[in-house]
């Protein structure tokens, strides 16, 4: 399971700055998604909220990394498409009751 420092190199290796930002171009996106040139293929699932609900499926893609950042909350990785300007957090923050993806990165 990767680290939080892992999804920080992974956003730099494909172009990024390592930081959480919003705004990103669709070339931008288009490197995690696996149609541009670096192709590491983030899919588009969605997550589960605690309460169960499903958001955000087929335009955000979320990772859980293994490093905490308390008892309820872990780092992740967001990438989203949403129309208004895409988003990529390398250092985001995801409640540990949110069902989101794994995924190796190395």
């Amino acid at each position: 399971m990767p680290t939080l420092q892992d999804f920080i190199d992974l956003d730099i290796a494909l172009g990024g700055t390592g930081e959480n930002r919003g705004g990103v171009s669709e070339e931008e996106i288009l490197r995690y998604t696996g149609t541009g040139a670096n192709q590491w293929g983030a899919v588009f699932g969605g997550y589960i909220l605690s309460y169960n609900d499903e958001e955000d499926q087929g335009f955000t893609a979320g990772y859980w990394s293994q490093t905490e950042v308390n008892l309820d909350r872990g780092h992740s990785l967001f990438v989203s498409t949403y129309t208004y300007g895409g988003y990529i957090y390398s250092q985001a923050t995801t409640g540990k009751s949110s069902g989101i993806m794994l995924r190796c990165v190395r």
